[in-house]
């Protein structure tokens, strides 16, 4: 078996070992791990009985599969392994091998023949938008869907379908429902023209979204991502004016307070809010046109102040 492995050395049939084997009084070459798994010999470069016939080197060398983005130390050498995001896209482990479950999961029936999954996520084949967002993974960083995009799209952070709709998704697909012609997914609200712009803003961290504030949500009967709220705003009572504004044709509601509609005086002095300012109502006007601070009816008027606008 010497012999023969020598004469295979020497003919270059197989490929020089890699390690070394102290012998106590010599040293002999040896092949390591890795070239035993990759040439299908064992230790002292004999083909083993049951190894494959093909021994050209990893499916990424063939072109089979991108190469590895990795490395791993193994002590006296190093070999290129696949990062978990290639894993999870490729459907392979950390050596390039397929994982039948694993690949299974990734290729999704996109119902386009023809296509057969692992070309890449989902936002470079232009079915998706690109991920705003970014996750360091130690070695490397990836992609990721911010919780705005997730919430809008549908999706997870790796931009994968979720089950369920998310309820920004829900009620986006809810409230054009009620307008002919609307078919939704256009972004939020404000950007359809259906409600005014957030005014406030929310820090996440590594990117800030828009938000409204306590006086817009008040106002407009919205959450801060403004969804509508399942119960009106406290704020508002009934009164002749709203429902004169309710029975205008093309009025759905949140197109601003009643003075910049004409229906009532504009508010003479401001509130400092914090981050911002408000209009509100003087006490004079407040008396003189029986409306509290924000504009509203007030039920009884204070101290005989004429009820009328």
């Amino acid at each position: 078996a010497v012999v023969s492995t020598g004469a295979r050395q020497m003919c270059g049939a197989v490929e020089k070992p890699a390690g070394a084997r102290n012998m106590g009084t010599h040293t002999i070459g040896v092949y390591i791990a890795e070239q035993q798994a990759r040439l299908g010999v064992d230790e002292s470069g004999i083909k083993k009985t049951a190894a494959p016939v093909m021994a050209v080197g990893p499916a990424y060398s063939r072109g089979q599969i991108e190469p590895p983005a990795a490395t791993k130390n193994m002590g006296k050498f190093t070999i290129g392994v696949y990062t978990a995001e290639q894993q999870a896209r490729l459907g392979v482990d950390e050596s390039g091998n397929k994982r039948a479950a694993a690949h299974a999961a990734a290729v999704v029936s996109t119902g386009v023949p023809g296509m057969c999954g692992a070309t890449g996520p989902a936002w470079t084949r232009g079915e998706i938008e690109k991920p705003a967002g970014t996750r360091d993974m130690g070695s490397q960083k990836i992609l990721v869907y911010t919780g705005e995009q997730q919430a809008r799209l549908g999706v997870d952070e790796a931009g994968r379908k979720v089950a369920a709709p998310a309820p920004a998704v829900a009620a986006a697909a809810a409230a054009p429902a009620a307008v002919l012609g609307r078919c939704g997914g256009g972004g939020p609200a404000w950007m359809r023209g259906e409600i005014e712009k957030p005014a406030g803003t929310k820090d996440r961290g590594s990117y800030k979204v828009l938000v409204y504030t306590p006086e817009q949500q008040a106002r407009l009967g919205v959450d801060e991502q403004g969804q509508q709220s399942a119960a009106p705003a406290p704020a508002p009572t009934p009164a002749p004016a709203p429902t004169a504004a309710a029975d205008a044709p093309g009025l759905c509601g949140g197109i601003g307070p009643a003075w910049t509609r004409g229906e009532i005086e504009r508010p003479a002095a401001t509130m400092s809010m914090g981050t911002y300012n408000v209009l509100v109502y003087t006490e004079e006007q407040q008396a003189r046109l029986g409306v509290d601070e924000q504009g509203n009816r007030v039920q009884a008027a204070r101290g005989g102040a004429p009820g009328g606008a």
